[in-house]
């Protein structure tokens, strides 16, 4: 019977999810052996509201919607507008090790989390060896690895985006199988999710809806009343059931949103919407590493990510379900990539949800995943004609990824955060 156990377990167990794990644990190694956290970013913005939730425990106030030490002492209720989660964590850990520490934990975090759930829908679509491609192509694109977390301090924003494949895999998973595991999986990491942040949420809410359908109609094709009730009901379900749980955080904001100035949040940011395209698609250097929170900053997409997710995009030529997942990524990152474009302003302008993204480089969040996944589909391109190499091809591509994000991963020692 031992015996029988142990073959099972070997047979789970996926040594990807380790080397994922690796991957995001280089990619985050700036924050994990730096001491402090880079002053002038949007960390010092999040300590503080991580330090208000901490101290409202210590008053024995689980959860607060009022900042009392906010604008010079007479409070602000940013809780009210502002999805917590990030604030709960980074002050649960601050508690025992320190504030400071406590949003760098969210930041790491937020890495190890993204590359899982880019590996998990990558094996998912195109087999583990791609979804290794896939993880590293994520956890050392320069968005990932240093603009969010490190230059810009968008602690938020960067957790979100780490949750969003896992929200992807999991609905993906419970449309295809129905299960009652992977029903509580979406709606708990959708749940999360919403409860991070505001903007992003909508973003990855729209891609994976999306993907259901595309998944239904033409990748699975389910049979029958039962399984179309599975592929889309069953996602629906969840969804709403996530929207309910959080419905603490997006109610009141909704309800009292005429209480604040709320609509200048999205009106003041004009000047930084758009990214042009050759600094989109240059690639990284040391330089981008030192430039701590500016208009300095150049967003980059990777150019081990373009030209991998590039390629990954002709795979669609191939018939079967791999084409037409691959297909449904390349339009996605065609679609994310045109947006930040100067050239874009006319659908900003027509479109009245995207002004609430604020930046159009927030897109990079929705691109990088997705060109992820289109670096596995090469991948598992080449691997199809290139049985020989099978032990070559993903630690190749992988490696590949590394060595372009070296540059990045070598910031400048910043001082004390105080």
């Amino acid at each position: 019977m031992s015996t029988l156990r142990t073959g099972r377990l070997t047979r789970r167990a996926d040594p990807g999810l380790a080397v994922a794990l690796v991957f995001a644990v280089v990619a985050a190694w700036p924050l994990i052996s730096h001491p402090s956290l880079p002053s002038g970013t949007d960390a010092i913005q999040h300590l503080y509201r991580a330090y208000e939730i901490l101290a409202a425990w210590r008053e024995g106030i689980f959860f607060t919607r009022w900042a009392p030490d906010f604008y010079y002492g007479y409070g602000y209720p940013i809780f009210n507008y502002y999805a917590p989660l990030t604030y709960f964590l980074a002050a649960g850990y601050g508690a025992l090790f320190g504030l400071v520490a406590g949003i760098k934990f969210v930041l790491v975090l937020a890495s190890c989390i993204g590359t899982l759930g880019v590996y998990l829908f990558g094996r998912e679509q195109w087999g583990a060896q791609a979804g290794i491609v896939s993880a590293a192509a994520y956890a050392f694109a320069p968005y990932i690895a240093l603009s969010d977390p490190v230059l810009r301090g968008a602690a938020p924003e960067v957790f979100a985006i780490g949750l969003g494949p896992i929200v992807l895999w999991a609905f993906t998973r419970l449309a295809r199988t129905g299960s009652r595991a992977f029903f509580a999986l979406a709606v708990l990491s959708l749940a999360a999710l919403i409860a991070s942040h505001n903007l992003i949420s909508f973003a990855f809410a729209g891609l994976t809806g999306a993907f259901l359908v595309w998944d239904a109609l033409l990748i699975q094709r389910p049979a029958g009343v039962a399984g179309w009730l599975r592929a889309l009901w069953l996602p629906l379900a969840a969804g709403l059931l996530a929207a309910g749980l959080t419905a603490f955080v997006w109610l009141p904001a909704l309800l009292e949103r005429g209480a604040v100035q709320y609509q200048n949040a999205f009106n003041f940011v004009q000047v930084r919407r758009y990214t042009a395209a050759s600094v989109l698609l240059a690639p990284g250097s040391a330089s981008d590493a030192q430039v701590y929170y500016s208009a300095d900053i150049n967003f980059r997409i990777g150019q081990p990510q373009w030209l991998l997710g590039l390629a990954g995009a002709l795979t669609a030529l191939r018939s079967g379900p791999k084409g037409r997942a691959a297909l449904f990524f390349a339009l996605a990152a065609l679609a994310s990539f045109a947006l930040m474009l100067p050239q874009a302003d006319p659908i900003w302008r027509l479109v009245p949800v995207l002004p609430y993204l604020q930046f159009s480089f927030r897109l990079l969040g929705v691109l990088v995943p997705g060109l992820a996944w289109l670096a596995g589909a090469a991948a598992d391109w080449l691997l199809a004609r290139l049985p020989a190499g099978r032990l070559v091809v993903a630690p190749a591509l992988a490696g590949i990824c590394l060595l372009a994000a070296i540059p990045m991963l070598t910031p400048l020692p910043w001082p004390e955060f105080g």
